[in-house]
């Protein structure tokens, strides 16, 4: 009896271990495809830091990022993550303002350069959203081109987050900020 209840206890360990194991959140993640995320994930994320955001903006925010990244197979999740990071949670604390649509700093290499001015919105997610791709694929783009400086990108050569540490940004933590933020915006599998 003793040893069916050593048992027991060692296999349901063992199911328990796989258990967290398996809804253990990924190092690294890639730039194209992979995780989803929901709006009131996205949202909520970003309330935490951002009292004032307006819920109308943000759901608009939401679904241009939805529509270009199904379009052109990039992640939703890290390209909002990374407009996340990039706009301090839309407060656009840095040297890009709120007029330039810029969601990803493109053209901003320090705080005084403002960087590029996309006019809209959906505009400016498209290029984000396409200068993503030209780190992740090489597949051509699917949309009309908007990202000025798409060409500049050795095509491919940061398929995953952690990648775009010291390519897209100089910083060494860059991909793993970038995580942080998609680790609260994935939706946990539920597991059988």
């Amino acid at each position: 009896m003793r040893y069916a209840i050593m048992i027991l206890l060692l296999s349901s360990a063992f199911v328990c271990d796989l258990g967290a194991e398996s809804t253990a959140q990924p190092e690294d993640l890639p730039v194209m495809g992979g995780e989803q995320t929901t709006f009131n994930r996205f949202y909520s994320h970003l309330r935490s830091k951002n009292d004032d955001l307006d819920v109308y903006y943000a759901r608009r925010l939401f679904e241009s990022y939805e529509a270009e990244c199904a379009a052109e197979g990039v992640s939703p999740v890290v390209a909002l993550s990374q407009m996340i990071h990039e706009t301090n949670y839309l407060l656009f604390t840095g040297a890009v303002r709120p007029t330039q649509y810029n969601y990803a700093g493109l053209g901003s290499t320090s705080e005084g350069t403002a960087g590029l001015n996309f006019g809209t919105m959906d505009r400016g997610v498209r290029a984000h959203v396409q200068h993503l791709k030209a780190y992740g694929s090489e597949d051509p783009l699917v949309g009309e081109l908007l990202d000025p400086r798409f060409r500049y990108v050795a095509r491919g050569s940061a398929p995953t987050v952690m990648a775009l540490a010291g390519k897209w940004a100089v910083d060494p933590e860059y991909g793993r900020k970038i995580l942080a933020h998609a680790h609260r915006l994935i939706v946990p599998v539920d597991l059988p």
